[in-house]
């Protein structure tokens, strides 16, 4: 399956390149551009990124079954990632939101 259109990734090539990533010591968490970068690749438009998170998560499960990667090492990435959600999620609800103005029903500038 082609995951990414601008660079031509498949869900195979993030396969063996998660597998790369994950067999290192001290892996890093596995995202979108840590995986991008790991092939050489750019990401371009970044519309595939939902895509490719899924895949990389699916993909890391699935080799962690087969016994090809360190249950230990998903276990570390998948705790850093919920960490940095965690992270996130207190962010956003300590940023206030801007209100949204009405539109004006006057102009601002008086015509004479």
């Amino acid at each position: 399956m082609l995951v990414c259109s601008c660079a031509v990734i498949s869900d195979h090539d993030i396969e063996l390149a998660v597998l790369e990533i994950m067999s290192q010591p001290n892996a890093p968490l596995p995202t979108p551009g840590v995986v991008w970068r790991h092939m050489s690749k750019k990401l371009n438009c970044c519309g595939c990124v939902p895509l490719a998170v899924s895949t990389i998560y699916e993909k890391m499960e699935s080799l962690q079954k087969k016994g090809l990667i360190c249950p230990c090492a998903c276990a570390a990435a998948l705790e850093r990632l919920v960490r940095l959600d965690k992270l996130n999620k207190s962010k956003q609800q300590r940023s206030p939101t801007k209100p949204v103005l009405p539109p004006l029903e006057e102009p601002l500038i008086a015509a004479e």
